[in-house]
Protein backbone atom coordinates (compact mmCIF):
# COMPACT_ATOMS: atom_id res chain seq x y z
CA UNK A 1 0.00 0.00 0.00
CA UNK A 2 1.53 3.23 -1.02
CA UNK A 3 2.11 6.23 1.88
CA UNK A 4 3.07 9.55 0.85
CA UNK A 5 4.41 11.86 2.78
CA UNK A 6 2.00 15.07 3.95
CA UNK A 7 3.33 18.51 3.95
CA UNK A 8 1.34 21.08 5.71
CA UNK A 9 1.39 24.77 6.68
CA UNK A 10 -0.24 28.10 6.93
CA UNK A 11 0.18 30.71 4.40
CA UNK A 12 1.65 33.82 5.69
CA UNK A 13 3.06 37.27 4.52
CA UNK A 14 6.03 38.66 5.93
CA UNK A 15 4.01 40.84 8.85
CA UNK A 16 2.75 37.01 10.00
CA UNK A 17 -0.83 37.62 8.44
CA UNK A 18 -2.68 34.73 7.28
CA UNK A 19 -2.80 34.67 2.69
CA UNK A 20 -6.30 33.35 2.61
CA UNK A 21 -6.47 31.21 -0.08
CA UNK A 22 -3.35 31.66 -1.88
CA UNK A 23 -2.30 29.22 -4.85
CA UNK A 24 -0.04 26.85 -4.48
CA UNK A 25 2.71 25.74 -6.90
CA UNK A 26 4.94 22.76 -6.21
CA UNK A 27 7.75 21.89 -8.53
CA UNK A 28 10.42 19.50 -8.05
CA UNK A 29 13.94 20.62 -6.93
CA UNK A 30 16.04 18.82 -9.24
CA UNK A 31 14.35 18.86 -12.15
CA UNK A 32 12.02 21.80 -12.15
CA UNK A 33 8.95 19.54 -13.19
CA UNK A 34 5.64 20.12 -11.67
CA UNK A 35 5.05 17.52 -8.83
CA UNK A 36 2.16 15.00 -8.83
CA UNK A 37 -0.04 15.75 -5.63
CA UNK A 38 -2.74 14.47 -3.94
CA UNK A 39 -4.99 15.10 -1.44
CA UNK A 40 -4.77 11.78 0.61
CA UNK A 41 -2.07 9.67 2.12
CA UNK A 42 -2.89 6.33 -0.01
CA UNK A 43 -2.62 8.59 -3.85
CA UNK A 44 -6.18 8.00 -4.90
CA UNK A 45 -7.10 11.44 -4.85
CA UNK A 46 -5.23 14.18 -7.45
CA UNK A 47 -4.44 17.29 -6.39
CA UNK A 48 -4.10 20.23 -9.03
CA UNK A 49 -0.67 21.55 -9.52
CA UNK A 50 -0.65 24.56 -8.68
CA UNK A 51 -3.82 24.45 -6.25
CA UNK A 52 -6.09 26.75 -4.03
CA UNK A 53 -4.92 26.51 -0.34
CA UNK A 54 -7.41 27.07 2.49
CA UNK A 55 -9.90 30.34 3.31
CA UNK A 56 -7.61 30.18 6.53
CA UNK A 57 -4.45 29.89 4.54
CA UNK A 58 -3.61 26.28 4.96
CA UNK A 59 -1.69 24.32 2.53
CA UNK A 60 -1.61 20.88 2.53
CA UNK A 61 -0.79 18.22 -0.22
CA UNK A 62 0.68 14.85 -0.06
CA UNK A 63 3.07 13.90 -2.60
CA UNK A 64 6.34 11.11 -2.79
CA UNK A 65 9.65 11.97 -0.91
CA UNK A 66 11.61 14.24 -2.16
CA UNK A 67 13.24 17.69 -2.16
CA UNK A 68 10.60 20.67 -3.59
CA UNK A 69 10.26 24.12 -4.30
CA UNK A 70 6.81 25.60 -3.19
CA UNK A 71 5.70 28.81 -4.82
CA UNK A 72 2.88 30.78 -2.61
CA UNK A 73 0.76 33.45 -3.91
CA UNK A 74 -1.64 35.77 -2.94
CA UNK A 75 -2.95 38.59 -5.00
CA UNK A 76 1.12 40.54 -4.94
CA UNK A 77 2.57 38.54 -2.46
CA UNK A 78 4.45 36.30 -3.80
CA UNK A 79 6.68 33.49 -1.33
CA UNK A 80 9.02 30.92 -2.08
CA UNK A 81 10.39 28.13 0.16
CA UNK A 82 13.57 26.20 -1.97
CA UNK A 83 14.61 22.90 -0.87
CA UNK A 84 11.72 21.89 1.28
CA UNK A 85 12.56 18.21 2.44
CA UNK A 86 9.13 16.26 2.60
CA UNK A 87 9.31 12.20 3.42
CA UNK A 88 7.80 9.73 5.49
CA UNK A 89 11.00 8.82 7.37
CA UNK A 90 10.13 12.35 10.03
CA UNK A 91 7.45 10.00 11.48
CA UNK A 92 9.15 7.25 12.80
CA UNK A 93 11.19 7.09 16.12
CA UNK A 94 14.47 5.40 15.24
CA UNK A 95 15.61 5.34 18.49
CA UNK A 96 13.17 3.58 20.17
CA UNK A 97 11.14 0.97 17.91
CA UNK A 98 11.65 -1.82 19.04
CA UNK A 99 12.13 -5.23 16.83
CA UNK A 100 9.13 -7.90 16.36
CA UNK A 101 9.55 -11.66 16.67
CA UNK A 102 8.50 -14.45 14.09
CA UNK A 103 8.64 -17.55 13.61
CA UNK A 104 10.46 -18.84 10.00
CA UNK A 105 9.03 -21.71 8.32
CA UNK A 106 11.92 -24.13 8.17
CA UNK A 107 11.79 -26.66 5.00
CA UNK A 108 14.95 -27.96 3.03
CA UNK A 109 15.78 -28.04 -0.62
CA UNK A 110 15.51 -31.61 -0.63
CA UNK A 111 14.43 -33.89 1.76
CA UNK A 112 12.95 -34.19 4.99
CA UNK A 113 14.08 -32.54 8.60
CA UNK A 114 13.39 -34.78 10.68
CA UNK A 115 12.92 -32.03 13.82
CA UNK A 116 14.01 -28.94 13.05
CA UNK A 117 12.72 -25.37 14.74
CA UNK A 118 13.77 -21.27 14.27
CA UNK A 119 13.15 -18.17 15.62
CA UNK A 120 12.93 -14.96 14.16
CA UNK A 121 13.62 -11.19 14.56
CA UNK A 122 13.06 -8.14 12.35
CA UNK A 123 12.98 -4.44 12.23
CA UNK A 124 10.72 -2.36 8.69
CA UNK A 125 12.41 0.73 8.62
CA UNK A 126 10.29 2.21 5.41
CA UNK A 127 10.80 -0.26 2.89
CA UNK A 128 14.04 -1.72 4.53
CA UNK A 129 13.48 -5.10 6.31
CA UNK A 130 16.30 -6.14 9.05
CA UNK A 131 15.81 -9.63 9.99
CA UNK A 132 18.16 -11.95 12.25
CA UNK A 133 17.07 -15.66 12.18
CA UNK A 134 18.29 -18.99 13.94
CA UNK A 135 17.74 -22.30 13.27
CA UNK A 136 17.82 -25.20 14.81
CA UNK A 137 18.58 -28.82 13.61
CA UNK A 138 17.68 -31.04 16.00
CA UNK A 139 17.52 -34.39 13.78
CA UNK A 140 18.69 -33.34 10.24
CA UNK A 141 16.73 -36.57 8.83
CA UNK A 142 17.11 -36.42 4.78
CA UNK A 143 17.02 -32.88 4.50
CA UNK A 144 19.74 -31.61 1.90
CA UNK A 145 20.88 -29.36 -0.65
CA UNK A 146 19.93 -26.49 1.09
CA UNK A 147 17.88 -25.28 4.37
CA UNK A 148 15.05 -22.85 2.67
CA UNK A 149 13.49 -19.88 5.73
CA UNK A 150 10.44 -17.56 5.36
CA UNK A 151 10.51 -14.07 5.77
CA UNK A 152 8.48 -11.91 8.07
CA UNK A 153 7.64 -9.18 5.26
CA UNK A 154 7.87 -10.26 1.27
CA UNK A 155 10.63 -8.60 -0.79
CA UNK A 156 10.39 -6.44 -3.57
CA UNK A 157 10.38 -8.98 -6.72
CA UNK A 158 12.62 -6.57 -8.66
CA UNK A 159 15.53 -6.95 -5.78
CA UNK A 160 18.46 -9.69 -5.57
CA UNK A 161 18.60 -9.68 -1.86
CA UNK A 162 21.87 -11.74 -0.27
CA UNK A 163 22.54 -12.54 3.58
CA UNK A 164 25.05 -13.62 5.68
CA UNK A 165 25.65 -16.09 8.61
CA UNK A 166 27.53 -19.06 10.73
CA UNK A 167 27.21 -22.34 11.23
CA UNK A 168 26.87 -21.66 14.74
CA UNK A 169 27.87 -25.49 16.63
CA UNK A 170 29.37 -27.53 14.29
CA UNK A 171 30.28 -26.84 11.56
CA UNK A 172 31.69 -23.06 12.25
CA UNK A 173 31.15 -21.83 8.74
CA UNK A 174 30.49 -18.96 7.41
CA UNK A 175 26.76 -19.05 5.38
CA UNK A 176 25.33 -17.03 2.68
CA UNK A 177 21.65 -16.87 1.68
CA UNK A 178 19.83 -15.25 -1.02
CA UNK A 179 15.99 -14.96 -1.70
CA UNK A 180 14.64 -17.89 -3.36
CA UNK A 181 11.05 -15.89 -3.99
CA UNK A 182 9.52 -13.12 -2.28
CA UNK A 183 8.60 -14.91 1.03
CA UNK A 184 11.64 -17.42 0.98
CA UNK A 185 15.71 -17.41 1.40
CA UNK A 186 17.73 -20.57 0.81
CA UNK A 187 21.03 -21.14 2.96
CA UNK A 188 23.64 -22.65 2.06
CA UNK A 189 27.57 -22.81 2.84
CA UNK A 190 30.11 -20.16 1.51
CA UNK A 191 30.92 -22.23 -1.14
CA UNK A 192 27.26 -24.05 -1.80
CA UNK A 193 27.55 -27.07 0.17
CA UNK A 194 24.28 -27.96 2.45
CA UNK A 195 24.99 -26.16 5.72
CA UNK A 196 22.97 -28.62 7.77
CA UNK A 197 23.44 -31.49 10.63
CA UNK A 198 22.40 -33.16 13.55
CA UNK A 199 22.96 -30.79 16.61
CA UNK A 200 23.59 -27.34 14.49
CA UNK A 201 22.59 -24.25 14.73
CA UNK A 202 22.11 -21.50 11.63
CA UNK A 203 22.54 -17.96 12.65
CA UNK A 204 21.65 -15.67 9.31
CA UNK A 205 21.31 -11.63 9.71
CA UNK A 206 20.38 -9.31 6.88
CA UNK A 207 18.52 -6.35 5.04
CA UNK A 208 16.44 -6.44 2.21
CA UNK A 209 13.63 -4.16 0.73
CA UNK A 210 10.05 -5.22 1.34
CA UNK A 211 7.58 -5.54 -1.52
Amino acid sequence: MTELARYQSFALDDAGNVLASPSVQVNVEASGALATLFSDRAGTAGLGNPFTGGSDGLVAFHVAGGSYKITVTSGGTVRTFRYVGIATGSENDFDNAAWSTFTPTITAGSGTFTTVSASGRYKQVGKVVYVSISIVITTNGTAATSVLATLPVSANASATPTFQGRGNVVSGKQLQAKAGSVSQIAITNYDNTYPGATGETLLINGAYEAA
